[in-house]
């Protein structure tokens, strides 16, 4: 076990220092490694969301990358959270998902993001962005939409992700600041009547 960790390392640290990428014969001739063992922990890397893998050619070359697991991050995540799969087809949502927009499961499941029923995801932006990240790319953008009948600011994040079979994905995480706008708005109106009924008694 612990030769397999110390392997796994020297694969990753292997691939730091090589951003475009190795393929599976590059890797383990500089590593020293059978290509079927290399090919052993390359999976077990994919799987755990380290590296990325993609075709260049007539081989496939295996590069670092960050990507979340599926399963902790709709798990653990305190904020709505939208996984696609790799055709940016709506594969899972959590419950704050479906609170945020009032709608049922339904509305969301199986379909493409651009054609969910909501201003914040139709935006070529938007589709663009999912597909980045469905190839690596992480992205953070903040808009204003309506939502509920209601003006809404959103920090929305996209990220990559691996599902358990080790396919890629897009994770899109939607932390709302609409409360924060409206207590900073609350007490700027405050300090202006305050500085107003300050003046007049002056």
């Amino acid at each position: 076990m612990i030769g397999n960790f110390q392997d796994t390392i020297e694969i990753k640290e292997l691939l730091r220092k090589y951003p475009k990428g190795l393929n599976i014969s590059e890797i383990s001739n500089a590593l020293h490694m059978h290509r079927n063992t290399s090919a052993k922990y390359l999976d077990m890397l994919k799987l755990k969301g380290d590296i990325d893998r993609k075709q260049i050619g007539t081989a496939k070359n295996y590069f670092l990358v960050q990507r979340m697991p599926v399963s902790p991050l709709i798990s653990f995540t305190l904020h709505p959270v939208i996984v696609t799969d790799s055709r940016k087809e709506v594969v899972m949502v959590n419950k704050d998902t479906l609170s945020l927009f009032g709608c049922p499961l339904e509305l969301f499941y199986g379909e493409k993001i651009e054609n969910l029923p909501y201003a914040v995801f139709r935006s070529p932006e938007m589709e663009n962005l999912c597909h980045d990240a469905i190839h690596g790319k992480y992205s953070v953008i903040s808009l204003q939409t309506p939502i509920q009948n209601r003006q809404h600011d959103l920090c929305v994040q996209l990220m990559p992700v691996v599902f358990d079979t080790g396919r890629d994905g897009c994770a899109i995480v939607i932390i709302d600041k609409t409360e924060i706008r409206e207590v900073k708005e609350e007490l700027d109106s405050c300090r202006k009547k305050y500085d107003a009924v300050m003046r007049d008694r002056a």
